[in-house]
Parts: structure tokens; sequence; C-alpha cells
């Protein structure tokens, strides 16, 4: 292990101890530098300026309200009752991999936010443990994969 040696701060003041940075003390560097140890009231400065990101729109909240307004507010595989937000409606055949139904209304099912997660990300045991008609679903995918592949 090398053995640290006490050096002359380069501050001024004179005094020797072990060097922090910038060939500083500590509490050299502090005062020279508040900014750097969160003492300053002054507000951080990024390098890089964040712009604020504005999504295009895609078609999807017009869509979603148009449903909402014709549709039955039950849950397409248990029946219960749904809440218009975001996870209430699911594409029943992911819009990555089939761009041309994105905006297909019969893509678009209502699913209780729980059932939406399980959809997408649950293994077959877990989505058996809510209730629901979960083939109705599914038969509802290969339906719609048989009518994207026949496009």
């Amino acid at each position: 292990m090398i053995e640290r040696k006490k050096k002359v701060c380069k501050c001024g003041c004179g005094e020797e101890g072990y060097i922090y940075a910038r060939g500083m003390l500590l509490d050299c560097d502090r005062r020279e530098n508040p900014h750097k140890h969160g003492l300053s009231d002054k507000p951080k400065t990024a390098s890089k300026v964040i712009k604020n990101h504005v999504k295009k729109p895609t078609g999807e909240k017009a869509l979603f309200e148009a449903l909402w307004a014709t549709r039955e507010h039950v849950s397409f595989v248990s029946g219960l009752p749904v809440n218009p937000i975001a996870h209430t409606f699911a594409h029943v055949i992911p819009k990555g991999l089939y761009p041309k139904f994105r905006l297909y209304d019969k893509n678009i099912v209502f699913l209780t936010p729980e059932e939406h997660y399980e959809f997408d990300f649950g293994t077959a045991t877990s989505r058996n443990k809510l209730s629901g008609n979960w083939g109705k679903l599914f038969n509802l995918a290969e339906e719609l994969k048989k009518e994207y592949r026949n496009e």
C-alpha cells in the first residue's frame, strides 16, 4: 500500500495536509467550489440541456375515446367494471409486431389493470389465479393474427 504524504495546499492558505482535489485541502476546495459539494444556493447547471420531448400523436387516444363512448365499460375477460385509464385499453395482438392493427378497433379490448398486466407479462398459472374467460381473449388473438396474415 502506498503511504499518503502531506502537501501544502495550492489555494494560498499555506496549510499542510492531505490533498483532496485540485491540489487543495478538503475545506479549501469546499470554500473555492461550493457548488461541487452541494453547499451553494445557486442551482446546478446541467452540462446538457434536456429538451422537452413531445411524442408524435399516434391516433390511439382518439380511438380509445371513441371506443369508450361506444362500448360497455366492462372487462372483456371477467366482465368486471373498468375505469377510463390507460391500462384499461389493451391491444390483443402487440402493436409492435402487428403495426397495421395498432388502430384497429377489433384489436383493442377493455381489461382491468391487473388483467392487462397478466395478459402482457403473466403466465398461465398466474392468470388462472384471476377469474375470467382467458380462452376467449386468446381465441380472439389467434383470429386477429390470421386476419393480419391474410391482409
